[in-house]
């Protein structure tokens, strides 16, 4: 799951670093907010909006989003992380493909969730969670091959939730999940 979410973030970034090519690095959308708030009277919401979406580079990001057959939407809201560059962007992607936006203590220890939009604040979210994750107890590795020794393995009873498929030497295990090749018919290529 973090693998393959690092590998669609690392294409991502291949296709914003096209799209923003030649545009300068642009200040994400909270700068923005926090003018607003610092002094709403002389920066309304809806000039700090106007200005956050008028620099080139998320003008860049806008117009490439509004394309009805584009490769991959690019989010506004990662502006910050595209800007990390490649490896950065990546990373971010590895580490969040699990907690997602929040995650549940066990042990009534509560929600650990982001505190805010910035990066910073994110990537704080996404070490205390993934310190979390890390600290659970891992299940007993589980295998869908037969050991070994399968002449020592004895035969479990069929049920209905769990039917018995024999094998060639004669040993009888559950059936997997998934479809094996020996599952499927044979197709001829004349």
């Amino acid at each position: 799951m973090r693998g393959r979410a690092q590998t669609h973030a690392a294409g991502r970034w291949l296709v914003w670093q096209q799209v923003v090519a030649a545009t300068r690095p642009a200040q994400p959308y909270w700068t923005f907010t926090d003018r607003h708030q610092a002094n709403p009277g002389r920066f309304p919401l809806a000039a700090a909006r106007a200005q956050y979406l008028a620099q080139p580079r998320v003008a860049a990001m806008s117009v490439y989003n509004a394309l009805p057959h584009r490769v991959c939407h690019l989010p506004l809201a990662e502006l910050e992380a595209f800007q990390l560059g490649p490896a950065g962007y990546a990373w971010l992607a590895w580490l969040a493909a699990v907690p997602a936006d929040g995650i549940s203590t066990t042990g009534g220890g509560g929600l650990i969730a982001p505190a805010g939009v910035r990066l910073a604040e994110q990537v704080d979210y996404l070490q205390a969670a993934n310190a979390h994750l890390a600290r659970l107890p891992r299940p007993p590795t589980w295998s869908p091959w037969p050991p070994a020794n399968r002449r020592a393995q004895q035969a479990l009873p069929a049920t209905p939730d769990r039917p018995v498929r024999a094998h060639l030497d004669g040993a009888a295990w559950p059936a997997l999940a998934f479809p094996c090749r020996a599952d499927r018919p044979a197709v001829r290529r004349d």
